[in-house]
């Protein structure tokens, strides 16, 4: 069974433009499909990215607010295990190295599989810290999930 950790954006930006109800609505998706499609294949852990990274629990409220703490995302991406998967929802409208997130997510193994939310979303960013690069789209994520757990990494 593939372990993957979600990684929700809820920083300040996202009280903007809808992206709130959009980040609660494929959050909610994604907590659906772990108990139905993704139960035999997946096994799925969420987390918030804010001031800090913090574990979340499905179908609470989330709160957005604050900024996107640079430090405290790498500080949680040293703390994983090689070969981690990690689905990550944001706009890409935070500030920091992200070559360092980069050499972060090289170094321990870590795929970053990212799914740029909002209209003002910056793909430069998301894609600069991607795995291979590559910005997936909203509409796909739960499609790209089922092939990513059932060819593997």
């Amino acid at each position: 069974m593939k372990k993957l950790f979600v990684l929700i954006d809820c920083s300040g930006s996202f009280c903007e433009s809808g992206k709130s109800e959009l980040q609660t609505y494929i959050t909610d998706s994604l907590c659906n499909a772990s108990e139905g499609i993704f139960c035999d294949i997946a096994e799925i852990s969420f987390f918030t990215w804010s001031d800090t990274v913090m574990p979340y629990t499905p179908y609470q409220k989330l709160v957005f607010g604050g900024s996107s703490n640079h430090d405290a995302l790498c500080e949680w991406l040293g703390s994983l295990d090689n070969d981690t998967t990690i689905i990550f929802l944001s706009d890409g409208l935070f500030d920091g190295d992200t070559f360092e997130i980069r050499m972060l997510a090289e170094k321990h193994e870590l795929h970053i599989e990212v799914y740029s939310v909002g209209a003002d979303a910056n793909c430069g960013t998301l894609s600069d810290i991607a795995e291979h690069h590559i910005v997936h789209e909203l509409a796909d994520i739960i499609t790209d999930t089922v092939v990513l757990c059932r060819k593997g990494v």
